[in-house]
């Protein structure tokens, strides 16, 4: 085991660290912080190296069996199914190509739920959108024709999708994902039971960001 000087305010590892786990020869970990190096190998750092020697990350080849893009990975988790495991296929991610969000849902009309819930979903970006084949789903991944038919959102475009049918939003609690027409995510929200106000939408967006 290579020594580490404690008494350094700068240490030199390579990059990127890789140690192997208690796998099978084949499988190795990539190693991005120092904690993770602390639990693999038993060295014990000083606290001020974490701040005066961060370890830099280097992006691994993207897995296509997994559909692992980009490392560390950013998965979010609103129950049990959610959680992915080694081996397991990823949803397609494209929240960073579409500026196009949902904005707002009323989750909990006056009166009866089904078929008077609605979600908006707003285009921030500068380009026209074809949203042709876009659905949005929730918690149970029910699909949920956004628009009917071929359609395109022009910049600062807002879309309802009225009289919900096939989905059911949660008073309690729920996800809200927008998808296009190849199942690629464009964007994730949720909301808990203290957002849900009768007759009153649950909104997503802040002012700055472009919500009237």
């Amino acid at each position: 085991m290579k020594f580490v000087p404690l008494f350094s305010t700068r240490i030199k590892l390579p990059l990127p660290v890789r140690m192997p786990l208690n796998v099978p020869d084949t499988t190795m970990k990539c190693i991005s912080s120092l904690t993770e190096i602390e639990e693999q190998t038993g060295l014990i750092f000083a606290s001020h190296l974490y701040d005066a020697n961060p370890l830099l990350f280097l992006e691994p080849e993207p897995n296509n069996a997994e559909n692992i893009v980009t490392t560390p990975e950013r998965i979010e988790v609103a129950q049990p199914k959610d959680i992915v495991n080694t081996g397991d296929r990823r949803e397609s991610v494209r929240d960073d190509d579409f500026d196009i969000h949902i904005a707002a849902a009323l989750v909990n009309p006056e009166g009866t739920d089904r078929g008077n819930e609605w979600v908006s979903v707003i285009n921030l970006g500068n380009d026209e959108i074809d949203i042709s084949g876009w659905y949005l789903s929730d918690n149970s991944g029910i699909k949920e024709p956004l628009a009917q038919g071929k359609r395109h959102l022009l910049p600062g475009e807002s879309i309802v999708a009225r009289q919900l049918s096939k989905i059911r939003l949660s008073n309690r609690g729920d996800v809200i994902k927008l998808y296009t027409a190849n199942d690629e995510r464009v964007d994730w929200v949720q909301y808990n039971k203290g957002r849900v106000k009768p007759g009153e939408a649950v909104k997503f967006l802040r002012t700055e960001d472009g919500m009237l």
